[in-house]
This record gives C-alpha cells, sequence and structure tokens, in this order.
C-alpha cells in the first residue's frame, strides 16, 4: 500500500496542475503517508522506497 509507506518519486517530469503547468523535468516528489511532503531534489531517507522515474511524467492523478 503506497499510502501507507514513505515513497519517493526520482527524476520525474512534474506537471504541477498550476494554469501555465510548465513541465518541471529531473523533479524529486517525496509522500509520506499519502500526502506530498516535499518536491525539489531529495535525499532518501533510509528505508524509504525510491521509484525512478526518468522519461515519465507525474501529475496529481497518474503517472504516464
Amino acid at each position: 500500500d503506497v499510502c501507507s509507506s514513505d515513497l519517493v518519486f526520482k527524476n520525474c517530469t512534474l506537471l504541477d496542475g498550476t494554469l501555465d503547468m510548465q513541465p518541471k523535468p529531473g523533479t524529486d516528489v517525496a509522500i509520506e503517508n499519502g500526502i506530498i511532503t516535499e518536491i525539489g531534489s531529495i535525499a532518501p531517507k533510509s528505508g524509504d522506497e525510491v521509484i525512478d522515474l526518468t522519461g515519465k511524467y507525474l501529475d496529481r492523478k497518474s503517472v504516464v
């Protein structure tokens, strides 16, 4: 269950859902207990599940 563990998506192209929706390549996203807690360049903590999304897009609903 992704919502119950700490997760870091590395190197995604983030589509942030703002009106200008400018893609942000090479972005990391940290999720803790199902909530986004950090966006930027993230050093995963020991025990975090890390998923490399190089070449993939992440938006508020899905990974493409």
